[in-house]
């Protein structure tokens, strides 16, 4: 998912696991594989707010703020990965 930040590589990834979530009768299903799209999604702001955390002097005020807010992603991200490693 985050190897082309929105390229047709994370639109190919994310069709395929939007497409896991249907059975072929249209029933719901579970999918450990959108879970794992979600998760590749969030790996960017995960490192973002990793790095600007660990190496403060490397990164200007405002670069460090936008660490902050990603980190506010990290329940979200976790959320799919409690999902994947649950289903292992």
């Amino acid at each position: 998912m985050s190897i082309d930040f929105g390229g047709p590589l994370n639109k190919a990834a994310y069709v395929f696991g939007t497409a896991s979530l249907a059975a072929a009768d249209g029933s719901a299903v579970s999918s450990e594989i959108m879970a794992a799209v979600m998760i590749g999604g969030m790996v960017p702001p995960l490192a973002i707010a990793l790095c600007t955390m660990l190496f403060k002097s490397k990164f200007t005020s405002k670069e460090r703020q936008s660490g902050v807010t990603n980190c506010l992603l990290l329940p979200k991200a976790l959320f799919p990965l409690q999902r994947v490693t649950r289903c292992v």
